[in-house]
């Protein structure tokens, strides 16, 4: 818990919801249901889809983002949906591949054998490499604010233990409970 609340506590600083106008704040509350969502796909993904091939856990993972896009897709003009340059293509394809499909392929093969709470703890990392890519590749200062929330979750990190971890061999052992 005293993880789960540096964590919390370093997004606030970092985030700094303060700076957000009162109109939005439903908005960014709202935007609660990502950690949360997140954290009940590792724990789907650990103890229930361990048993699919690992393409097919990315496609199962992966649908509800497509699900989620759908109507900002069938709603926008195809202009505005690619690229102007045929020069950018590579950039869309290397975005693709770089932050998205290796990350994802990543992801659902260790999971399952790391265990979901050493995926949320290696998971947490996130904020603090923001920092550091945007600071190392393109210059973007960070402020106190911000490497005092790095080290709030880099504390938190340190501070989590994991009680069990379920490894693939574990979850393939035991079958589903009905």
């Amino acid at each position: 818990m005293l993880a789960a609340g540096l964590i919390v506590v370093a997004a606030v600083i970092a985030g700094s919801p303060a700076s957000v106008a009162a109109e939005h704040l439903p908005t960014l509350l709202l935007s609660l249901a990502a950690p949360f969502g997140f954290g009940f796909g590792i724990c789907v993904l650990v103890h229930r889809l361990s048993r699919i091939a690992p393409l097919a856990r990315i496609a199962s993972v992966s649908l509800g983002s497509v699900l989620g896009l759908a109507p900002l897709i069938l709603g926008a003009e195809v202009g505005e949906l690619l690229p102007r340059e045929q020069s950018d293509w590579l950039f869309i394809v290397g975005i693709g591949l770089v932050t998205a499909f290796v990350p994802q392929l990543i992801y659902t093969i260790c999971s399952p054998v790391i265990g979901a709470s050493q995926t949320a703890v290696v998971g947490s990392i996130e904020l603090p490499t923001m920092f550091a890519v945007g600071y190392l590749a393109f210059g973007e200062a960070i402020s106190f604010p911000q490497a005092f929330a790095c080290a709030l979750v880099l504390g938190a990190i340190a501070i989590t233990r994991s009680r069990k971890t379920r490894t693939v061999s574990t979850v393939l052992a035991k079958s589903p409970r009905r």
